[in-house]
């Protein structure tokens, strides 16, 4: 008999500046091997889904949910590392598939026009190898036969928060209905979070909110509890943030049924192993609660999880594989079985490489084990989200006879027109000083950014805003020679040399 995955007891769901470099250990320290293995399959299958990218920003079938959460759980500055034009992308296209399934939904309910009934839910539920579903059933059966606070789906790609104590809409919001499914929207939410977008402010809209509504009217929105665990985890892993209701917290621990936590036939490997994260990120608003059965419910479904296990110490296949792994991490602890961690997670591996990267929404949801985390890791990741209000517009010094300048050219382009300006910085300053510099010259020049994890976007320029339920955005190109090209930085990185000519041009994807 093995102490089951004992050593990540010690590790715990480790933060992303202990598993970069040279990997993480999963099975704990003395299996170098392992780890090695874990880091190559990490570095092979991030690469993969990052060439699966669409030029559009997107993935096939709508994936950019999954693949923008999969892809910074195993690396986190998996974004920051792009080119300006993929990180500019990559984002957008995020906002604009939300906001194209989110704002025919929204009502205001100022005007009176209250409409909390939920909607009715599409959450489909589809096999592990799915590229286009909500939630998901589980790909394999297990052998053996009860909770919300704010502020993906096993085996799919497509995948509800709650309000604050009572549970109840808040007049600022409502949702008529969400189609896609309270899971899907929970997708949606842990993907933002993980490249620092504001789930509760969204152009104006409180996710948060409308979680809450969903959440509220469960049994309208969610199919089956691999989304509601979903739901849960875009809650929970905003952190202390914002409060689950107890009634939603409960609904999770109960699952299909309170006296069953391994939900008999309902609930397979992946539906347990996502409600075992889900219940692990939620521990302490469960504590908050009093919900005294909370770890007894974890333990219970754990050991739904290992009796699952096979005789060759496989769960099913690998996303299976990988999601139950990922449970049992997060569960902590020493598990008595047949397997030891290290077996466990080779036979993973070799399922991996037998089935090959082939599904985006699989590959999201393997690439978080790979860096050692699970879907509830991310109220513990390590990303920087700049406040945009603690970083004022610096103001650059006065130039003065005898300093040295650099003096180069901007072209904004807007598709209509395109004005010329000619800028002098003091010899070393970057492009954005150069473009505070001009809005200061009172020439008709304005613009406005926004910062994020990867540095300053520019989000509108001389009253001209990007926007992504339009699909617009600000690029920004160099010329040299003649040839336009599309810069690898932003403004914060470009630092002019004379004669440099820098435009402007507002795009489309």
């Amino acid at each position: 008999m093995f102490s089951y995955l004992a050593g990540c007891v010690l590790l715990g769901v480790i933060s992303f500046s202990s598993s970069t470099g040279d990997g993480c250990m999963l099975c704990g320290p003395g299996f170098a091997q392992l780890d090695t293995r874990l880091c190559e399959v990490k570095e092979e299958a991030i690469a993969w889904l990052a060439d699966q990218q669409e030029p559009t920003g997107s993935w096939p079938f709508m994936n950019v949910r999954n693949a923008i959460f999969g892809l910074q759980l195993a690396n986190h500055s998996w974004l920051h590392d792009q080119n300006l034009t993929t990180r500019i992308l990559t984002k957008s296209r995020l906002e604009y598939e939300l906001l194209q399934k989110l704002l025919p939904e929204v009502c205001n309910c100022s005007d009176g026009d209250n409409d909390n009934s939920g909607g009715s839910s599409t959450d489909s539920s589809s096999g592990s190898s799915s590229d286009d579903s909500d939630d998901t059933t589980d790909s394999h059966s297990s052998k053996a036969k009860r909770m919300g606070r704010s502020t993906s789906s096993s085996s799919t790609d497509e995948d509800d928060e709650s309000n604050d104590n009572d549970q109840t809409s808040d007049d600022s919001c409502c949702l008529r209905k969400f189609s896609p499914g309270g899971g899907r929207l929970g997708q949606y939410m842990l993907a933002l979070q993980s490249v620092c977008c504001l789930v509760d402010d969204f152009y104006g809209v409180d996710l948060n909110c409308l979680m809450a509504d969903l959440i509220a009217n469960c049994d309208d929105n969610f199919q089956n509890f691999f989304g509601y665990s979903l739901a849960i985890l875009s809650l929970c892993s905003q952190g202390d943030d914002f409060s689950i209701s107890s009634e939603a917290l409960e609904k999770l621990a109960d699952g299909s049924s309170s006296s069953d936590p391994c939900g008999s036939d309902s609930h397979g490997v992946d539906t347990l192993s996502l409600l075992v994260m889900a219940m692990v990120c939620a521990r302490p608003q469960a504590q908050e609660h009093g919900l005294d059965d909370w770890e007894t419910v974890i333990d219970e479904r754990v050991q739904c999880i290992l009796d699952a296990q096979q005789d060759d110490c496989s769960f099913g296949n690998a996303i299976t594989n990988a999601l139950a792994i990922q449970a049992l991490t997060a569960a902590g602890g020493a598990f008595t079985t047949e397997c030891s961690c290290n077996d466990t997670a080779n036979v993973f591996l070799d399922g991996l490489e037998d089935e090959g990267f082939n599904s985006v929404a699989g590959i999201s949801q393997i690439l978080p084990l790979l860096n050692c985390n699970n879907f509830g890791s991310l109220q513990n990741v390590t990303i920087e989200c700049p406040d945009p209000e603690a970083t004022p517009r610096p103001t650059p010094p006065i130039i003065t006879p005898g300093d040295p300048t650099t003096t180069f050219s901007i072209k904004v382009d807007n598709n209509v027109t395109v004005p010329s300006y000619t800028v002098t910085i003091l010899t070393g300053e970057n492009l954005y000083y150069g473009m505070i510099r001009l809005e200061n010259s009172n020439v008709g020049f304005t613009f406005e950014t926004q910062e994020f994890s990867f540095g300053l976007s520019l989000q509108e320029i001389n009253g001209l805003a990007s926007s992504a339920a339009d699909s617009t955005f600000w690029s920004l190109l160099t010329v040299e020679d003649g040839v336009e090209t599309s810069s690898p930085v932003g403004i914060s990185g470009a630092f002019p040399q004379s004669g440099d000519c820098y435009i402007c041009r507002f795009s489309s994807f």
